[in-house]
């Protein structure tokens, strides 16, 4: 508890429950502000110990909240493609490379790395392929130098990454509901708050439910698996994407999975 006026902590409690929060609130009967994160415990707490007491979101949440919504709302309204008209001297070719680097720039460091040996395929210059994948030429001279072990390990990592900030999130969902569940909340209204299914809510209340899923870590096999030794024998040898292309379709065919391959 701080001070809104000297800004000097005033009192400290070493508990998030619900109980413990509202006997310690009561303890400060002068309160008609109170400044919170989203805690759902913090919020019922507040309400019962001081009823008439104003809550309002703190500076950190109230600011991460409205960038947040922003965000949604351009992702939501703009379209990726802008048309620039009565601009005069603009090259086609200029907005086809802008056009793809908008649409590239959220593509995986992997999908970019993939995209990258196509397009060096093709003829494309290097500082081309950077417009193009909107990549830093630092990352491509890296991309570029990096060992077919040392690019496993990177993508490897990236993905580990992202997977464990999805746990994480998942955890804290968990978390959350358990909290609530404790402090008498029931499964339909803790579905309401938390804007879940309550078969979602029954399955976080299990005490055997992990947030890692089921199938994390199975890897699904790609229609062009089989063939991958092929594919990197023909791209060392210097084949174009268009000639690769022709030789597995002709070798597919000729093996009877055609249908297969044009899926």
């Amino acid at each position: 508890m701080i001070d809104i006026i000297t800004h000097r902590i005033i009192d400290m409690i070493p508990s998030r429950e619900y109980n413990d929060v509202k006997n310690w609130l009561k303890s400060f009967p002068n309160l008609k502000v109170v400044s919170r994160d989203g805690s759902i415990t913090y919020s019922s707490a507040i309400g019962d110990a001081h009823p008439n007491t104003i809550q309002v979101s703190d500076r950190f949440h109230l600011l991460k909240n409205l960038t947040s919504y922003c965000n949604d709302y351009l992702v939501k309204v703009l379209k990726v493609n802008v048309n620039i008209k009565s601009i005069s001297n603009v090259k086609e070719e200029g907005l086809e490379v802008a056009s793809k680097s908008i649409k590239n720039k959220k593509l995986a460091l992997k999908e970019k790395f993939e995209k990258m040996n196509t397009l060096l395929l093709g003829d494309n210059s290097k500082t081309r392929v950077c417009k193009l994948l909107n990549m830093d030429i630092r990352t491509f001279e890296k991309l570029c130098s990096m060992s077919d072990e040392e690019m496993e390990s990177q993508f490897q990592n990236k993905a580990m990454l992202k997977h464990e900030e999805k746990v994480a999130r998942k955890q804290d969902k968990i978390d959350q509901a358990r909290e609530m569940f404790k402090n008498g909340f029931s499964i339909r209204s803790i579905a309401k708050e938390m804007k879940l299914d309550r078969r979602t809510i029954k399955a976080y209340l299990d005490p055997n439910c992990s947030p890692v899923h089921a199938s994390y870590g199975q890897k699904k096999e790609g229609i062009l698996n089989p063939y991958l030794k092929e594919i990197n024998t023909y791209i060392k040898k210097g084949y174009t994407a268009l000639a690769i292309y022709e030789i597995l379709e002709a070798l597919i065919y000729a093996t009877g999975k055609g249908k297969e391959f044009k899926c």
